[in-house]
């Protein structure tokens, strides 16, 4: 990664943050890109499920450019979220803060925000990674098939364009991690910090849903699910 700095875009409404970066970057392909909307009118999250936000929730997305191989795609995005988790811990240092793997952040056992991860893979080589993050600051959807908050249903926020730079700028000291081989330090010091860490968990695999205990995480990202039968290194999947 030669070039350590985010090229900024402050927008005070668009469509998608996602797709803007993407036309962004198709014109200049050389730069990291930080790109944070006020409003998104119609957000998306993982399988194409509709992200739901209002005017001061967080809404914004980072894309990397960082070419690798396709087996580092499970540690760049535990390693980018735990970036994103470590500023909300530094912010909010009393709340009870987790990530539900592989992506999902949660207060109080309720969603507090999610992270799309899109990439651009060419010949079996990634070539840019696209993180599309929302977060609930001051509203939280309802009538959802899961329980969701808002950190100002906690204390009061710092303000989207506040926390926006604040991720920006731990991306910005640590890009340099990127060219390492091992990019996650697996102990339990950041194994606690996962909301379902030692607990039995139900996970939707390969179409399939498989019940064990969320025992660890491989040094590649990935689940290690136990079950009574065998043990399961799970990639990708939907914990229930």
């Amino acid at each position: 990664m030669s070039n350590t700095n985010f090229d900024h875009f402050f927008y005070k409404s668009l469509t998608n943050t996602n797709d803007t970066t993407k036309k962004i970057y198709d014109l200049q392909k050389s730069q990291n890109i930080a790109l944070i909307a006020i409003k998104q009118k119609q957000g998306r999250g993982r399988t194409n499920k509709k992200w739901i936000s209002k005017e001061g929730d967080l809404t914004c997305s980072f894309l990397l450019n960082f070419q690798t191989t396709v087996n580092k795609l499970g540690q760049i995005n535990l390693w980018f979220i735990n970036k994103v988790f470590t500023v909300l811990k530094k912010l909010y240092p009393d709340l009870n803060l987790k990530i539900k793997w592989p992506n999902d952040l949660y207060l109080e056992g309720k969603k507090l925000g999610g992270i799309l991860v899109e990439t651009s893979i060419i010949k079996g080589k990634v070539n840019y990674f696209l993180f599309g993050i929302g977060i609930n600051l001051v509203s939280n959807p309802e009538n959802l098939s899961y329980p969701t908050t808002s950190l100002a249903n906690f204390e009061k926020t710092q303000g989207p364009l506040k926390l926006f730079l604040e991720i920006s700028r731990i991306l910005t000291n640590n890009l340099y991690q990127l060219k390492k081989s091992s990019l996650l330090k697996i102990d339990n010091n950041f194994l606690k910090n996962f909301k379902d860490f030692k607990k039995i968990v139900k996970i939707n695999f390969n179409e399939q849903k498989i019940e064990g205990q969320f025992s660890s995480i491989s040094k590649n990202g990935e689940l290690i699910l136990v079950t009574p039968q065998k043990t399961f290194i799970i990639n990708f999947g939907e914990i229930l």
